[in-house]
């Protein structure tokens, strides 16, 4: 069954190949509108995304989310609808087959979204921090008393969520002359960097390029460090951080480029929504 609903921490599921993060339906609520890919009252269940940079991972993505599938079936089974997401495109006719034969009581309705993965890998023992633009800084959000805290809640409900979440990086702040400029965040939904948003008065000074890039680094680091410690079982392992960019999003596209970020060369990653099928009325 679900664990115990738990606030502080994804929940995942591993057997074989890239992990999968499981997000009841109740938790669904608690997602800001940036990340809606994901319907109230639907489970939903995605690749973490860091994983599938791991040697054979992509190709073993199937056969982890039917272990996942397998795993909660009675559960996801009474769900009026479930979110299967980070698929990727090469793999979607395998994993609607095995969605709707694990729960043969949901059939495949849509593709809700699509995106790019891209990826940054850094080597923090040789290379250095990347050096910001002029008059601006970095921060890392570390707990509720940063001062940008309150600012940031408004665009992100969750944000209580990143920050008591100890698996995942803290949000990265950035400052133009002591004003709140832009922040970046990891998901944690499917682990990749997201909610990347420079505010208008800011744009074009290469603030987001640069958060992009402060991202990687500091992901990195702290990969170091959990790898030289008793890191918890369920972290993330890679050294490379990823993000997702809509394939509409020419401007991202653009921006992860100018940060040195490339994209997946397999294809994309796509979201499939699953409906529980009406039931016959009782006679």
């Amino acid at each position: 069954p679900f664990p115990p609903l738990m606030s502080k921490a994804p929940i995942f599921f591993r057997a074989a190949g890239p992990r999968v993060i499981l997000i009841p339906d109740s938790r669904v609520e608690s997602l800001p509108p940036s990340k809606s890919v994901a319907d109230h009252g639907e489970c939903s269940l995605a690749l973490c995304s860091p994983d599938l940079k791991e040697p054979g991972a992509w190709d073993l993505a199937t056969s982890a989310i039917e272990g996942a599938l397998a795993y909660w079936r009675e559960e996801l089974q009474a769900a009026e609808a479930v979110l299967v997401g980070a698929v990727p495109d090469d793999q979607e006719d395998r994993v609607k087959a095995v969605v709707m034969a694990v729960l043969p009581n949901h059939e495949y309705v849509e593709r809700p979204h699509e995106c790019f993965q891209y990826s940054q890998t850094v080597d923090c023992t040789t290379e250095s921090a990347p050096q910001p633009p002029p008059r601006v800084t970095t921060e890392i959000m570390a707990d509720k008393a940063h001062p940008a805290f309150e600012h940031v809640l408004q665009h992100r409900p969750d944000l209580g969520e990143y920050l008591s979440c100890s698996v995942l990086h803290p949000p990265i702040v950035a400052m133009l002359d002591g004003q709140l400029a832009g922040w970046i965040v990891q998901d944690w939904d499917d682990f990749s960097f997201g909610g990347l948003h420079v505010h208008e008065w800011a744009r074009r000074q290469g603030i987001a390029a640069h958060l992009l890039a402060t991202a990687a680094y500091s992901h990195a680091k702290s990969q170091a460090k959990r790898a030289s410690t008793d890191a918890p079982s369920d972290a993330p392992r890679s050294a490379t951080a990823v993000t997702h960019v809509d394939t509409d999003n020419l401007a991202s596209v653009g921006c992860h480029a100018k940060a040195g970020w490339r994209p997946d060369e397999r294809g994309t990653l796509r979201w499939l929504r699953f409906r529980s099928r009406p039931q016959p009325a009782a006679t």
